[in-house]
């Protein structure tokens, strides 16, 4: 079912949860309607014959694909059968007979290319490897036949079940190139790691290693060169047809090459297949309808084309009849009554024999291996991830180690006096404080978790395993980490603090922080995975968090605690603790520009892996002594096979390389590049699809228009480049009327096999230079280059371009930016503005959230306000100050991370693209984000005010907003600047979580100001926790006169006098505390805007 509201915004997604809310117990009639995607779709794909499913965007093919593996969306509605040699899916399990590869690579960037494959082949299992090894050891006995040893030894490898590794992994890594980065990290967006096309290749050997019998292939050439694509393809075919295997591949725009060895094709549009059948009869068909291939056309090409209604004309052939257009169901129609749909249509009449399958054909077992090995297999990559982050771990053991310091120089126990009902608190305080610490240790859980889910839900869907596997590793290795993490705490702070000097004692009070660390683990991965993204996890952590604390026993008492009882060996317990329309141009540089680099080099540092592997050289080359021009009216095609170092290049003329070392010379019309002024007149479209969720595909395009300069080009002639692997060039020249200049220039090498008539050039350069021919040639192809006269012609052209031509200037703006700072502002906060607007994952559950928790803590604190006779009273409407300010900003800070995190991805894209500077990024963000606050802000001072009974005057209603605002304002400003600050959100986390446990204990909550010790008294006016709770209970209570009784009777205090004598508040003092909130919000916001700045943690 589809039909939701086209946008998700804050308005629309009410609005939907009303009606769905409504529409389930039968109060409002459902608006949405079903779309088909596929519509009366049939056909059979047979064993030994590869199948290419062709069809243009949004045609369903990836829903096709999905129904046939028998993964079919959630969302979606499936109608029809589907069935294997005659069984349907209920008879077998089809994740484990067939596998689908989809088109989104999703893996683990701390895992090498090698491991990935391991791990796969080794949860996939070999499947019946081992039943055939055995009945061929069998046969052979029988037959008296010695086997060969080699083959002997290889069959046996392949069907070892549990290896960590097997030959299976080594043999898909050369058949699909990827045995040269083979011990590199995958890498993500923030993480240096394999090309795209590799990542892509990586997507597919993930199943090949596996033993399915049937493959559905989304889309798997994006990214990868016409010839390592046709050499992909052609090992698929021979697997097909040697192995008997069934195969569907899903390909955009294939090379006519690529196309030729497709047995089948199954064209798809609007949901209908129009041709299902043999490959050579396709053309044949649309001739029958009136349209024909054009010469140099490959049919690939023209099939994606014909269906369309734009371009369906140019190949109508019939010039004597009059054109109209053909719809897709007429294609659909006719195809019924062509021969080869009449033969389709009669095979699918006839049932499928059941008995003809062989019994291996269909798998019947869930997974591929034991549970034990399972387990051992999960084990074993948690430790590795465990590894590769070890950093994490090693930080958040030194943060536990140091707060667990000041902890115990806080509450020194030469400064923790007994005997008194007042000393007691303090004992609860760092009680309090310690857990909260333990629990505080374990939200990184929920960043790392949420991390890993998509890789999970794909393996998981695949039958790799299922989620005890993935999550029983995880708890296990978590064990020691709380062992060790909780005891250092213990050890640190039981003795010196003063607890019970009891052994027993001791080891319960470990114990149970063991416990409590465990638990606080354990929550925060269910809420990740019940939450599945970063913004409604964090959301919901730090809420549950809130729950436990203000519903725990401290700031609400409900009975004695057992680490109180634990702690102290006699003690009395007591019952109250606390409780826009105008657009503009842009002024072009009249002149055009030329581009030349000579001797470019660039190396990166030697990554571990490889040293592991006996790599000795200090850094890796990945460009080697790259030369060559770019010419205004002339249209370069850079070419190269997947690994050559196309991005690599592209990468360091274009600036945006953040590490590494750069040799050689750039010149821009013959002055040396500025990179400054380079930004303002290139535009570079990087192979990342890195763009901001929320905004729709016109404002993206509307604010890019907006920020930079328009880019016309206009192409007279064209122009090659082409790199091979290692970045090296090897020809750099004109293509020639129909490539024959290019095609020349290689037949002219001895050896080099002639192109076939009617072979695209672009694949057959890449076939005759690759590193296989080079060794079978004995040559080196740039060598060849670097000794050929068209090289001396391009030194020339060179050196004719490196040298600024007569009268000519620099390039040169007045301004670094095209627009004005104000207009930057402005296109800034307009894209933040919808951003946020349709962001309804973070605003609308933040404020659901916040009307959830006022409403809780006006509850539980109901009145409490208007009902201050006691001492006990007095300090249960501290502790609601204190948990209403402390949770809720909490949650402000830890959901805003990863909106900033995801937003701060593309923000480095676009100003390395010149489109604006930092400051207006950092505003627009830190606006938008404030105006949600203050909407936020008055439904939470409404509600709280309200229902804790605050005396109703103007004067302190708007003290206690501004202080609540500025106090959500200042959380919010922390988060981001955390972000900033950091490499990534799983340490942003674990820093967040470090300073507000600061917050936390120097609130004057835990412990009130006069009596913190006074080598620590200093930092409560560094906490802007404690400003925040102090402005608002003396601008509430700070001026109340009325007595109120002391706790044990022993006597009576004003209430304004108890607050200066007790907690240091004094009503006087308002002013500069309201000031101190404007520092802090100002604080943040500047070094938000510093990291912003300086900080570039993009690994590139």
């Amino acid at each position: 079912m589809l039909g939701e509201r086209a946008l998700p915004t804050l308005l629309n997604s009410t609005l939907n949860t009303l009606e769905a809310a409504l529409g389930m117990i039968g109060l409002s009639p459902s608006k949405q309607r079903v779309v088909k995607i596929l519509q009366d779709v049939s056909g059979i794909v047979r064993p030994s014959r590869m199948a290419l499913l062709l069809g243009p965007p949004g045609s369903g093919k990836t829903t096709l694909l999905k129904a046939l593996a028998g993964k079919p969306d959630d969302d979606m509605r499936v109608t029809g059968k589907i069935t294997y040699c005659g069984h349907e899916f209920h008879e077998f399990v089809p994740q484990r007979t067939c596998a689908y590869i989809s088109q989104h690579d999703l893996h683990y960037g701390e895992m090498t290319v090698r491991e990935t494959l391991d791990f796969s082949g080794r949860c996939l299992g070999v499947g019946t490897r081992y039943e055939m090894l055995a009945e061929l050891s069998r046969r052979e006995k029988e037959a008296g036949i010695k086997p060969d040893p080699e083959i002997d030894a290889f069959m046996k490898a392949t069907a070892m079940v549990g290896q960590e590794t097997s030959l299976i992994t080594d043999y898909v890594l050369k058949i699909l190139g990827l045995d040269i980065c083979a011990d590199i990290m995958v890498g993500d967006d923030m993480r240096r790691g394999i090309s795209g096309g590799q990542k892509k290749r990586v997507t597919t050997g993930e199943m090949l290693v596996g033993p399915a019998k049937a493959f559905f292939m989304d889309e798997i050439s994006t990214g990868l060169d016409s010839s390592t694509t046709f050499q992909i393809v052609k090992f698929m075919r021979q697997m097909v047809h040697i192995m008997d295997i069934t195969m569907v591949i899903s390909l955009l725009q294939p090379a006519p090459e690529t196309f030729d060895l497709f047995d089948d094709v199954i064209l798809l549009s609007d949901g209908q297949i129009v041709y299902q059948g043999p490959r050579e009869n396709v053309l044949e068909f649309f001739e029958y309808m009136g349209f024909r291939c054009p010469e140099r056309k490959g049919v690939a090409d023209f099939l994606q084309e014909v269906t369309s209604k734009k371009d369906q004309e140019q190949y109508w052939f019939r010039k004597n009849q009059p054109y109209r257009y053909v719809s897709v169901p007429e294609f659909a129609q006719s195809f019924t009554s062509f021969h080869i749909g009449q033969q389709l249509v009669a095979e699918l009449r006839v049932p499928y024999d059941k008995t003809r399958a062989h019994p291996a054909a269909l798998v019947k077992d869930k997974y591929g291996i034991s549970n034990w090995e399972l387990f051992r297999a999960c084990f074993s990559r948690e430790w590795l991830l465990m590894k590769r982050s070890s950093f994490v771990y090693i930080f958040k053991t030194t943060q536990i180690t140091i707060m667990a310091t000041i902890a115990l120089t806080v509450f020194l126990r030469t400064e923790m006096k007994s005997g008194r009902i007042e000393d007691a608190s303090k004992f609860w305080g760092a009680l309090f404080f310690s857990l909260i610490n333990v629990m505080f240790n374990g939200m990184q859980e929920l960043a790392m978790t949420v991390f890993r889910l998509p890789v999970f839900f794909k393996q998981r869907d695949s039958l790799f395993y299922p989620a005890w596997a993935f999550a029983l590793p995880i708890g296990v290795l978590r064990i020691p980490l709380s062992v060790m993490e909780s005891g250092l705490w213990i050890i640190l702070t039981y003795y010196t603090i003063g607890f019970a000097p009891s052994a027993v004692r001791f080891f319960k009070q470990l114990l149970a922080f063991i416990g409590v660390h465990q638990m606080a683990l354990s929550l925060f991965r269910f809420i990740a995975a019940a939450g599945r993204t970063q913004v409604v996890a964090n959301t919901l952590g730090t809420f549950a968090l809130l729950l436990v604390f203000v519903l725990g026993g401290f700031i609400v008492a409900k009975g004695v605690q057992m680490a109180v009882r634990n702690s102290h060996a006699s003690a009395n317990s007591t019952d109250g603790a606390a409780s826009s329309e105008t657009r503009r141009g842009m002024v072009l540089p009249f002149q055009p520009l030329s581009l030349a680099f000579n001797h470019v080099n660039y190396y990166v540092d030697m990554p571990a892996e490889m040293k592991t592997q006996g790599v000795d050289e200090d850094r890796l080359q990945l460009l080697r002594d790259v030369s060559g021009a770019f010419r205004p009216g002339v249209l370069t095609a850079l070419v190269g096979v997947s690994g050559a170092g196309k991005t690599t290049l592209m990468d360091v003329l274009a600036g945006r390389k953040t590490g590494g070392y750069i040799e050689g010379s750039i010149n821009i019309s013959g002055y040396p590049k500025n990179q400054t002024t380079f930004a303002r007149v290139s535009g570079y479209c990087e192979q990342n699809d890195i763009h901001s969720p929320y905004v729709t595909v016109y404002e993206s395009l509307l604010y890019s228009a907006w920020l930079r300069l328009a880019a016309d080009v206009n192409t007279e002639t064209r122009k090659l480049l082409l790199m091979k692997r290692g970045g090296q060039v090897i020809y750099a020249g004109p293509l020639g009327r129909h490539s024959h200049k290019l095609v020349e220039y290689f037949e002219a090498v001895p050896g080099v096999q002639k192109i076939k008539e009617g072979y695209n050039p672009a694949t057959w350069m890449l076939e005759v230079t690759s590193s296989a021919i080079e060794a079978q040639l004995d040559v080196d192809f740039a060598e060849i280059y670097a000794n050929s006269e068209l090289y001396r012609r391009n030194q020339e052209l060179i050196k004719e371009l490196s040298s600024p031509p007569p009268g000519s200037q620099d390039l040169y703006f007045p301004t670094q930016y095209s627009q004005s700072f104000l207009t930057q502002c402005k296109a800034c906060f307009w894209k933040q503005h919808w951003s946020y607007w349709r962001n309804s994952q973070y605003n609308a559950i933040r404020l659901f959230t916040t009307i959830v928790i006022g409403v809780m803590f006006g509850v539980i604190f109901w009145q409490k306000g208007d009902q201050i006779h006691r001492q006990q009273d007095l300090l249960n409407l501290l502790g609601a100050t204190y948990a209403a300010v402390l949770f809720l900003g909490a949650t402000n800070a830890s959901a805003v991370q990863s909106v900033v995190a995801i937003e701060r991805t593309v923000f480095y894209r676009e100003r390395a693209a010149g489109m604006y500077s930092e400051l207006p990024y950092a505003f627009a963000q830190v606006a938008i984000e404030t105006i949600y606050v203050a909407i936020q802000t008055l439904l939470y001072s409404l509600l709280l005010y309200s229902m804790i009974g605050y005396h109703w005057t103007g004067e302190k209603f708007f003290y206690f907003y501004y202080f609540i605002f500025m106090c959500f304002t200042y959380f919010s400003m922390y988060g981001m600047m955390v972000v900033a600050l950091t490499p990534g959100y799983q340490i942003a986390a674990i820093v967040m979580s470090f300073f507000l446990s600061f917050w936390n204990l120097f609130s004057g909550f835990l412990i009130p100001r006069p009596l913190i010790p006074i080598w620590w008294r200093w930092y409560y006016w560094a906490s802007p926790v404690a400003w925040t709770i102090y402005g608002i209970f003396a601008s509430q209570v700070g001026d109340i006169t009325t007595e109120l009784e002391l706790t044990g009777n022993t006597g009576k205090i004003r209430v304004n006098d108890f607050l200066k004598d007790y907690l240091g508040y004094d009503h006087g003092f308002l002013i500069p505390v309201v000031f101190a909130h404007v520092g802090w919000v100002l604080l943040f916001f500047f070094v938000f805007a510093y990291g912003i700045k300086f900080l570039n943690f993009q690994r590139r």
